[in-house]
This record gives structure tokens, C-alpha cells and sequence, in this order.
């Protein structure tokens, strides 16, 4: 469990047996009396907006989705298994009388209090199919304001009745060091010593719209003087203490390039006078704290590495090794495998014109889920060179050591023991790709010697993983756009 976050479950340990006892519960409420069951999913954390608004999060199930297992093995299975009780309902979400809150230790809550205001927001999290039910599964965040604050250091139990599944009660401390709260926003990736540092406070809490926090926005004027700790992550040892936010952007300012979309008042916290390397978090009494934060000379190593790794995966046609999993990630998309056929493709993979068999063609980037290829990947090895070229010294040889092969017998190429740096081996990727696919339809005699702008094959594979795809590829002959990219870049 973080130690600032509540947690009384994760959504991806809600089991299958757990999803067929409330539905036989469901069923057998509605049979009997004939009314529909209370809506009910699972309460996953409680956290404070501030000293006056709790947050607590629901979540309607989860998915898991065809392609890699849990337990990691790569056996196919034909369709997403939802897991998921009863879907809620905004009305029932919205009724302040489900919410109960006590406590032992505050004596504004000894009696229990129901909230004086409720809202909520919600939004699509798990997504199934649009030819199959439930189409997804959504997340609510709920908002209720407290007719009085918490006290610091006191304990509280806030019950839900029977919104939730797992749990109806979840106990908290309000400790500011310890309880993360949503208003309040760090860079998750860190900052160097010397760069520029702020944190961000504000929240739009949906269909909350009480005074002072109308249409949803957090007013936080009252916390504008207060008292605010730059604390060590591990410790709570406060480093550093503020007194001051600063209003970055206000709720009202609706200038379309460059207006505040967050629905709320924006503050912020500058802290940029603090240097010394560490874990950290922002501590601002009342509300909360923030989410653990390092500050570091190479404090982007990590985000680089997660990107750089999130695009070596999107290849098409090899065996990628996956150590973070321990498995090797099968090959997709291979003219072992599949058919490829090439000729004029009209729209994003909508038809084709006179198709004939192409030989030889793998290796390009897939698109999302759809594992075609566009024009616009191009912006990845464009991208890459950039960055390699503005800052040459921070890139070696071994940074992210991508290793890759076409066959399971083959040797395993070994991106990071070759002498380049990583980030050109990534960046040469879809050039090489077409620099291949520009020789085998000239040499084969269907193309002239452009680059293809299209290739691989759009949506209609729901029902497999990328692996487990056997339609026939297509790949066009050849157009300027991708053939002047293809130039620059190469």
C-alpha cells in the first residue's frame, strides 16, 4: 500500500467468482421483488480534496483483454473478459444520504454527518467492444463536502452503504504527510537541481456546484496564505516551508489558445530555490500532499526509458525480448506468417486497388491497436534525430538495450552492445523499414521507387492478439509524402 493513498482494493484483484455472485445476487433481488438492485462496483481510495471535501473513487471492474495472460504466457484466448458487478448510476451516486461519516477521536463527527453537497465525475476507463456489452467500464470520482473540517491527526470512517461491493467502510487518519490529495499536482518525472520547480492546486469536482465552489471548481482562496512543506518522501521531514501560492491561471479565462481548461482556479507553488537531490513531497496543511517526486541530475533517465521502450515495442515483424515480464514477445506481422499484397490503398486501409502478391515486407510501426502503419510514424525517427542532435553527449550506446530477432531461432540482435547509440537504433527503425519495402516493390515491379504511405491492415482483428493475426497485409505502392519524409530523414 503507498503510504498516500488509501487503498482498500485494486480493481485488477476483483475475481471472476466475485463477478457471478453478484450477478446471481443481482438476479435473484430482481426475481423475487421485482425492483433493481442497488448500483454497486468497488471503492478503491479515499483521499481529501481538502480539510472540507472527500474524494472517494469507484471503479465498475475491470477487462482483460485478449492477447498476454496474467501469468504471462501468450495463448490466445477468442474474446475480453469482463469482470464487473451491477454498473452504477449517477443517481444513486449523487444521494448524500448513502454517505455516512463518523468518528471516535473529533467531536464534530462523534454523532455521524452526511455530506451537505455531493457531485461526481466519471469517464470511460476499461473499454470492451462496441458489438458486445457492457461497451465499458467507467471510473466515478465522488465528491462530498463535509459540513464541518477535519481535524488534523484525528481518525474518521466514511461509509458508503451499498454503493460498493468489496467494502462499505474505509478508516482513515487525516495526516496531511500521509494522505495524497487530487488538488494537489507535482511532475511525476522529477526536476533537475537547477530547473525551474512548481506545484499545481486545483480540482474540477464535476456536478459539484455548491457556493464557494460553483460549476465544479475547487476555490481555494482560503489556502492562498498557508502553510505549505517541501517534506523528505520517506521520512516526513519537512526541508523547506512556503507561505504563499500564486494564481497561475483563473477558472474564468476562456481565451481559446490560451484559456484554462481545467474548469478551476489554478495556483501555484514555486519552490524552485530548493536544489538538493532527494525524494520528495509537497505538503500543504489542510489539504494534503502530493505524489513522491525525485529531484536529480538525471531525474528523465526513467521517462526516457519508458518512452523509448513504449516505441520498441509498436515494431512489427520480430520477436522482441521483454525482460520486465520475463517472456519474448511472439512475433507479428511477417511474411512467414501472413500473405502481403501491394497496390494503390485508398483511405486508411479501406480497399485497395489491383493487389498483387509482394514479397519481404516487415518491420514497420503499428498504429495504436490497429498495427497498420501512416505517413505520420514518420514523426518518430524525425523526433529522435532532433533530440540526438540538440544533445548528442546524453545518449550512449546501451541507454535502453532493445533486443530483438525475426525467427525464434535466430540470434538475438542486440541493440545495445553495437556501438550506436540507442536512440539511433530506434530512430533508424521505420527508415530502414522503408528503405526495404521502397527496394522490394521497385525490384519486384510494383513500384517506381517511392516510399509506401500505407501498410498492414486497419481495425477488424478484435478478436486476437497481434500474433494470432493471419489476414492478408497490404502495403501501397508508393506517394510523395512518405517519400519525402523518407529522404530527409535517411
Amino acid at each position: 500500500m503507498h503510504p498516500h493513498t488509501i487503498i482498500s482494493r485494486s480493481p485488477r484483484q476483483i475475481s471472476a467468482h466475485h463477478l457471478f455472485r453478484s450477478q446471481i445476487v443481482c438476479a435473484a433481488i430482481f426475481a423475487l421483488f421485482g425492483v433493481r438492485p442497488a448500483p454497486a462496483a468497488d471503492l478503491l481510495r479515499v483521499q481529501p480534496v481538502t480539510d472540507e471535501i472527500l474524494m472517494l473513487h469507484f471503479t465498475e471492474g475491470h477487462i482483460d483483454y485478449n492477447g498476454v495472460r496474467p501469468d504471462g504466457s501468450f495463448e490466445p484466448q477468442t474474446e475480453n473478459r469482463v469482470y464487473a458487478g451491477t454498473l452504477m448510476e449517477p443517481e444513486a451516486v449523487s444521494d448524500m444520504s448513502r454517505y455516512h461519516i463518523t468518528s471516535l477521536d473529533d467531536p464534530d463527527y462523534a454523532k455521524g454527518i452526511t455530506p451537505v453537497a455531493v457531485g461526481y465525475k466519471a469517464k470511460g476507463t476499461e473499454f470492451n467492444s462496441p458489438y458486445k456489452e457492457p461497451h465499458f467500464l467507467r471510473d466515478f470520482w465522488v465528491y462530498t463536502v463535509l459540513p464541518s473540517p477535519l481535524r488534523s491527526g484525528k481518525t474518521y470512517s466514511v461509509k458508503v452503504g451499498d454503493l460498493a461491493e468489496n467494502v462499505n467502510q474505509i478508516t482513515f487518519t487525516f495526516d496531511e504527510k500521509r494522505l495524497r490529495s487530487p488538488a494537489i499536482q507535482v511532475s511525476h518525472a522529477g526536476f533537475q537541481p537547477d530547473a525551474p520547480k512548481h506545484a499545481y492546486f486545483s480540482q474540477w469536482m464535476g456536478t459539484l456546484n455548491t457556493p464557494p465552489h460553483a460549476d465544479g471548481a475547487l476555490d481555494l482562496s482560503r489556502f492562498v496564505n498557508g502553510t505549505f512543506h517541501l517534506c523528505d518522501a520517506g521520512t516526513g521531514e519537512i526541508m523547506k516551508t512556503y507561505r504563499q501560492l500564486s494564481l497561475q491561471k483563473g477558472r474564468g479565462d476562456e481565451d481559446p489558445s490560451h484559456g484554462n481548461w481545467t474548469r478551476s482556479d489554478v495556483y501555484s507553488l514555486d519552490f524552485s530555490d530548493f536544489k538538493k537531490p532527494g525524494r520528495y513531497i509537497v505538503v500543504a496543511e489542510g489539504i494534503g500532499s502530493s505524489h513522491p517526486f525525485e529531484i536529480a541530475p538525471d531525474v528523465f533517465a526513467s521517462a526516457h526509458r519508458a518512452t523509448m521502450r513504449g516505441v520498441f515495442l509498436q515494431r512489427r515483424g520480430i520477436v522482441k525480448d521483454f525482460p520486465e515480464f520475463g517472456v519474448e514477445y511472439p512475433r507479428s506481422h511477417h511474411p512467414e506468417v501472413n500473405e502481403f499484397v501491394a497496390g494503390k490503398v485508398k483511405g486508411e486501409g479501406e480497399n485497395i486497388e489491383d493487389p498483387k502478391p509482394v514479397k519481404n515486407i516487415w518491420g514497420w510501426y503499428a498504429d495504436a491497436g490497429d498495427w497498420d502503419g501512416y505517413p505520420s510514424h514518420y514523426v518518430v525517427p524525425m523526433t529522435l534525430l532532433l533530440t540526438y542532435d540538440l544533445r548528442p553527449q546524453n545518449f550512449r550506446d546501451g541507454d535502453i538495450g532493445n533486443r530483438w530477432k525475426q525467427r525464434d531461432a535466430d540470434e538475438w540482435i542486440d541493440e545495445g552492445a553495437n556501438g550506436i547509440p540507442d536512440i539511433l537504433d530506434e530512430a533508424r527503425w521505420l527508415i530502414d523499414f522503408n528503405r526495404r519495402a521502397r527496394n522490394e516493390l521497385k525490384d519486384q515491379g510494383l513500384g517506381t521507387g517511392g516510399v509506401p504511405r500505407y501498410v498492414g491492415r486497419d481495425s477488424g482483428a478484435t478478436e486476437s492478439p497481434s500474433w494470432a493475426d493471419k489476414r492478408v497485409q497490404w502495403v501501397d505502392t508508393g506517394v510523395a509524402e512518405t517519400t519525402y519524409s523518407y529522404a530527409g530523414t535517411a
